[in-house]
């Protein structure tokens, strides 16, 4: 948007004071804007088109490539007419996965949607929203600690979030059915105990992680629509660059973790060696089922 309309980026080390709907609300503009919406196409084209330079393979024929993805959460814009800007949302995903099909035809399209969270918390909202024919399959994303499910300072508060968790995947499971289209639980993640450090305990973590792998397991083993997941996000041998782990402009250790959250926050590092073993087990347990 910033390119589109010459505004100023909401940079948060200029501006301490902005909050998550200031980046909704700002980021909302986009999907009615033609400039921006010129610029994105021509992303898409150089993207979907490029050859790579060391295959020769264009990336649409590329088959070590699963899925072109719209954005990374992106959502409708909350301010103003929602009604309406859901509809100018859904207009937009549908046209732009449609573009990416008719530039290439092999691959998968997801829109990287939370899911109901992401769409006004509405489950038909986002039933219209990803029910385009040129959107292959469902994605949705549980973040149990920005959603207000879980504090490491209340153990109890783990309880909650396998309770809400668990809701949170059946409401999608059936939104899934509803559309017609398997589903993959694209993004999932928890905080370390306290701390961003890989030193800082990890053991609500790995609770967690074990419990949405169990779901995406059970899945398969009954043919369900949950098909996938992926956690969120590989930190491997990144650290925080600073002692108060807040990024800032200039860093080149990077970790999984965006630069408006504590660098750590979220990240699995190459350390963490029970959540690696937790990652494994699951991967070899699909393995296995796929194999059957």
């Amino acid at each position: 948007m910033s390119w589109a309309t010459g505004e100023s980026i909401l940079d948060p080390t200029s501006n301490p004071d902005l909050g998550w709907e200031d980046y909704i609300g700002f980021s909302g503009k986009f999907y009615g804007n033609e400039k921006a919406q010129a610029i994105y196409r021509r992303y898409i084209n150089q993207i979907v088109t490029r050859v790579n330079s060391n295959s020769k393979v264009a990336y649409k024929d590329d088959p070590t490539i699963m899925a072109w993805q719209l954005a990374n959460e992106p959502r409708p814009d909350p301010v103003g007419d929602r009604t309406y800007n859901v509809v100018l949302f859904a207009q937009w995903v549908d046209d732009s996965a449609g573009y990416i099909k008719s530039l290439d035809p092999n691959h998968l399209v997801s829109i990287g949607s939370e899911g109901s969270k992401g769409s006004l918390n509405s489950l038909d909202n986002a039933f219209h929203i990803q029910k385009s024919p040129h959107v292959d399959y469902l994605t949705y994303h549980v973040w149990p600690k920005n959603w207000g499910w879980f504090d490491h300072a209340q153990p109890d508060s783990l309880r909650a979030t396998f309770a809400n968790t668990a809701t949170y995947i059946e409401e999608h499971n059936a939104l899934a059915h509803r559309l017609n289209k398997p589903a993959v639980l694209e993004e999932f993640g928890l905080n370390r105990d306290a701390g961003y450090t890989p030193l800082t305990a990890i053991g609500s973590r790995n609770k967690f992680y074990d419990y949405v792998f169990g779901e995406v397991q059970a899945s398969r083993q009954t043919g369900g629509l949950l098909v996938g997941c992926n956690f969120w996000a590989w930190g491997g041998e990144g650290r925080a660059g600073h002692e108060d782990a807040v990024w800032q402009v200039g860093d080149l250790s990077y970790v999984g973790d965006p630069y408006a959250e504590h660098q750590g926050l979220n990240s699995v590092f190459d350390t963490d060696s029970t959540t690696l073993a937790i990652i494994k087990q699951h991967s070899d347990q699909l393995a296995v089922q796929k194999s059957k």
